[in-house]
């Protein structure tokens, strides 16, 4: 039985129902038109393939030489809501292309949809010769992996025959209600929240009171954790061989700075990289 295009979708749609509860279900989980576009930014920070770089071009109508940040910044969200609607399950179909995107939001393999159908009914990707022969390759390389020998295969029955039984409830005792107790009171902090002008780490079942708490609580994302606003004047280096080192967010004709490209925690919006005009704008003539 061969992959169908019905296939492909349901497991997109599995698929999501994992991804919104993973990193970025800040963007996933009640998904808007701003959020899956400042996602795709986000991403655009990857290495993405080849083929996943030709599905984003394609949905964002990416023309000749035309810079692809700059073309999902300007791309006109509203052609997100279908998207939105399928992931949110109000509509039971989308496009070829919208959902190859999909596919790359939320991380679903084997992608596109053309190599999806290429997979046979073992879940192997049908190869061509000159694949399989680089493939063999690899399966014939030794990686110095070695069975264990009869001699390092204890068995847990014989550590607990015996006297060995009661020292090993003792522990499993000990060890569980030291977790128990950990989690209770030194829970580990696996969210994150902005406070003011950083990330701090912050348990993830803590109630949100006052102004700086008002902030949303995400999953830790080791990409914006060390987003920071900062502080910028005339001996600031905004430039490191041609590449930017300052970026900047414009919100009611008020200019902030970031250490690193992200989402404006304070807005929503993508931040953009410094441009000689901002700085002589907004820095030099201050």
């Amino acid at each position: 039985m061969k992959n169908t295009f019905e296939g492909f979708v349901a497991g997109v749609k599995q698929q999501y129902e994992v991804a919104k509860n993973g990193m970025y279900s800040g963007y996933l989980l009640n998904p808007s038109p701003a959020q899956l576009r400042n996602l795709c930014l986000l991403l655009l920070e990857n290495n993405w393939t080849k083929s996943d770089e030709e599905i984003v071009k394609i949905f964002f109508q990416v023309k000749e030489g035309v810079m692809l940040r700059k073309a999902i910044d300007n791309f006109d969200i509203e052609k997100f809501r279908p998207i939105c609607n399928f992931l949110k399950g109000k509509s039971e179909k989308t496009n070829p292309v919208g959902l190859n995107l999909i596919a790359i939001l939320v991380d679903y393999q084997p992608r596109p949809f053309n190599k999806y159908l290429k997979v046979n009914v073992n879940g192997n990707l049908e190869v061509r010769p000159e694949e399989k022969e680089e493939m063999q390759s690899i399966k014939t390389f030794d990686f110095g992996w070695t069975e264990p020998s009869a001699k390092e295969d204890i068995s847990i029955k014989s550590i607990f025959n015996g006297k060995w039984s009661r020292i090993g409830a003792v522990l499993l005792f000990v060890l569980g209600s030291g977790y128990l107790l950990n989690q209770k009171f030194f829970p580990e902090k696996e969210c994150m929240q902005w406070q003011k002008d950083h990330y701090e780490r912050v348990d993830c079942s803590r109630v949100q009171q006052g102004i700086i708490s008002s902030n949303e609580i995400m999953p830790i994302d080791n990409r914006l954790i060390n987003l920071q606003k900062i502080e910028v004047n005339q001996q600031t280096q905004f430039f490191k061989n041609g590449e930017p080192l300052v970026w900047y967010s414009k919100s009611n004709g008020k200019v902030s700075f970031f250490n690193s490209y992200g989402i404006n925690p304070e807005t929503g919006k993508p931040l953009k990289p410094i441009t000689k005009y901002m700085i002589d704008k907004y820095v030099l003539n201050q």
